[in-house]
């Protein structure tokens, strides 16, 4: 017996996947905004299934992405990775036990906390302790690495972020909490003499390094996501600072490479049109 499948339009949240009937500005679940794409699905008895738009092409006819990568530093194994780290790139290690994989990640977490990154190292075979003795060894800081012991993936899930939202290179805005909520920081803050700031502050993160120019794209979203939380929250207009402001000595961020003058005449620009 054929089974007839009908078509119909459905919204999937970027962030989470969340499947929502129509389209609406926030996700229920994640309550990111504007995360919510179009797919077409087929139903079946109360169930939907993404159907796909598979693009086939033949290879000179593949574009190059513009991508933006983190070097280590580590040759061999910035050259395994071909080159750089990539945001969404997942790593198998593996290797014999006592080879040193554990060593190498302590290693290159370390690198990539230098560059701006905040790194969270998740261990489920050896103590906090122990890897307390191997980063004295390699003389790991890890000022930016945050580690936990366990091999709960929920718990995992559950940790805490540090801004309420990260804007990527390609200007895409990823929002981890909603803006009514206080984001987790860690380490003393202080703003305008008032300590414990990140109570009342909301922390946008740009993907970069400090060393690096930001893209235009990024700009272009700062400027109209300041522009919107002013328009919510009057008093964030005339009190943005950079994390290296509210934590001197602690945090770098955004860093040299920041261009104030162009993000506030941006602000100008977005505000007339």
């Amino acid at each position: 017996m054929a089974i007839s499948k009908k078509l119909k339009s459905a919204y999937f949240c970027s962030q989470c996947g969340a499947e929502h009937p129509k389209w609406q500005g926030q996700c229920k679940e994640c309550n990111a905004w504007n995360s919510l794409l179009e797919e077409k699905v087929t139903t079946k008895k109360g169930t939907s299934t993404k159907i796909t738009d598979s693009i086939k092409k033949r290879i000179p006819e593949i574009e190059m992405s513009r991508s933006f990568g983190y070097k280590s530093g580590i040759d061999e194994f910035d050259r395994v990775l071909g080159g750089h780290l990539l945001p969404g790139m997942t790593i198998l290690l593996g290797g014999e036990p006592g080879i040193g994989k554990s060593t190498l990640i302590l290693q290159a977490a370390e690198a990539y906390s230098k560059l701006g990154l905040q790194v969270l190292y998740v261990t489920g075979e050896e103590s906090l302790s122990q890897l307390k003795l191997r980063s004295n060894r390699l003389e790991v800081i890890g000022e930016n690495v945050t580690a936990i012991n366990t091999t709960s993936l929920e718990e995992i899930y559950q940790l805490r972020v540090s801004a309420h939202c990260l804007i990527r290179r390609d200007g895409k805005i990823i929002q981890y909490v909603s803006f009514n909520d206080r984001a987790w920081h860690a380490g003393v803050s202080t703003y305008n003499s008032k300590s414990k700031c990140n109570d009342f502050s909301i922390g946008i993160e740009l993907e970069g390094a400090d060393d690096i120019p930001y893209t235009d794209e990024q700009y272009q979203q700062l400027s109209q996501l300041t522009l919107s939380l002013i328009s919510v929250y009057p008093l964030i207009e005339g009190n943005i600072t950079g994390h290296c402001d509210i934590a001197p000595g602690r945090k770098t961020d955004p860093g040299g490479a920041f261009d104030w003058h162009k993000y506030q005449k941006m602000i100008q620009i977005n505000k007339a049109v």
